[in-house]
């Protein structure tokens, strides 16, 4: 669209980076693209009103309801004229997606592509599941794969793989350095700066390899990404969906790797049941690993779900017995004082105690308060006149 003037508006680049945002929106922009944060910031920092938008788009409506942007949602659709077209895309059909839409959409239309509701995996994504059982292992395999990609595709072998920590992220990425020079990363750490530079390395060099964690499972398209590869595997089968389909998109072809190891036998079955979906062959190895293992998984998280009970039950009853003490021991003091004769009750007598200690812990003098029969015959006295002793006589 030549000549449309387009804004963005996101955070994580410092202060500098916003003042350049805001003074280009400024400007006056035709469209603008940006984070709720950010764009809330600008709307209260008077760089922008949303008065005259005609056309509001929320992508990625699940993700953005997850990280609780709901009332940053609200105040900007509330900045908005009400005949306003709103479009909305959302990778499930949760419900507070659906909330969502019955919220600030007028009789809405809704169209699912391919079944999107489903949560089904890419047909143009080959998925293969390999096995291992240490780290090693895998960083030999991986070097492989990659080896191979590139000199089989020379033109394009744009990898991507997906680790679970920043810990396995700084150690995969050094590893691959020593054999691919190059080689970047993305993970919580790494400055918005890094994360664009990353990205555009990978966009421009058609044999870039990019180690990520998951903040690029999502929202993330690169054009001919080849491959996808999943070092370390996602704790939920909506992530793994997510990992892959960033490669095969838009009518291509794409490969997905994924290693598996003991460790990951709860995923077992839903990854059997992905395969099968997309109409490919699962694997023989997968489905004995599935009946080796998989009861083992079912098993270890039973075990898991009764220690916590345990150890709940345990806190509880430890908490019950430390009250009984408490009130065992209150009791024994104020019986033990009543023995000895005080004529006042404990509770009084702990007051006067704790106001006391308080008291000359403040260092201020100890004030007794008399009667009041005392502090009127001490002004009675006061105020009689004094006889004058008589002097005796010389004489």
């Amino acid at each position: 669209f030549p000549g449309l003037r387009v804004g963005l508006a996101y955070g994580g680049g410092g202060a500098p980076e916003r003042v350049q945002q805001g003074a280009h929106i400024m400007k006056g922009v035709d469209m603008i693209a940006a984070c709720p944060g950010r764009l809330i910031d600008f709307l209260e920092a008077e760089c922008l009103n949303l008065r005259r938008v005609t056309y509001l788009v929320l992508d990625e409506a699940d993700q953005m309801l997850k990280m609780g942007f709901m009332p940053q949602i609200k105040a900007i659709c509330a900045q908005t004229r009400p005949d306003r077209q709103t479009l909305m895309f959302s990778a499930t059909w949760s419900k507070g997606v659906q909330e969502l839409a019955e919220g600030y959409m007028t009789e809405p239309a809704k169209l699912s592509v391919d079944k999107a509701e489903d949560l089904r995996a890419n047909k143009d994504v080959r998925q293969e599941i390999l096995f291992f059982e240490t780290v090693e292992e895998k960083t030999y395999r991986l070097i492989r794969i990659l080896t191979k990609s590139r000199e089989q595709n020379p033109e394009n072998s744009r990898t991507l793989v997906f680790v679970d920590s920043k810990h396995y992220g700084d150690a995969l990425l050094e590893a691959l350095l020593e054999e691919f020079p190059g080689v970047m990363g993305i993970h919580s750490d790494f400055s918005q700066d890094c994360r664009e530079r990353a990205l555009q390395y990978l966009k421009d060099d058609p044999q870039g390899i990019l180690v990520a964690t998951d903040v690029a499972s999502r929202g993330l398209d690169v054009k001919d990404l080849a491959i996808v590869v999943n070092f370390n595997m996602p704790d939920s089968i909506k992530k793994y969906i997510h990992r892959i389909g960033r490669t095969g998109r838009a009518g291509q072809k794409g490969v997905a790797y994924s290693f598996i190891s003991e460790y990951d036998a709860a995923m077992a079955n839903p990854i059997m049941d992905c395969i099968k979906a997309t109409g490919q062959e699962v694997p023989k190895l997968l489905v004995r690993f599935a009946k080796t293992y998989g009861d083992i998984a079912k098993e270890k998280k039973k075990e898991k779900k009764e220690k916590k009970r345990e150890r709940y039950q345990a806190n509880l009853l430890k908490r019950k017995r430390e009250s009984i003490a408490q009130n065992v021991m209150d009791y024994v003091d104020g019986a033990a004082e009543l023995i000895v004769g005080s004529d006042e009750p404990p509770t009084d007598r702990k007051a006067k105690k704790k106001k006391k200690k308080s008291s000359a812990a403040r260092g201020r003098p100890e004030i007794k308060v008399q009667p009041m029969e005392a502090v009127v015959d001490a002004g009675q006295a006061a105020a009689k006149p004094k006889k004058k002793k008589k002097k005796p006589n010389p004489t």
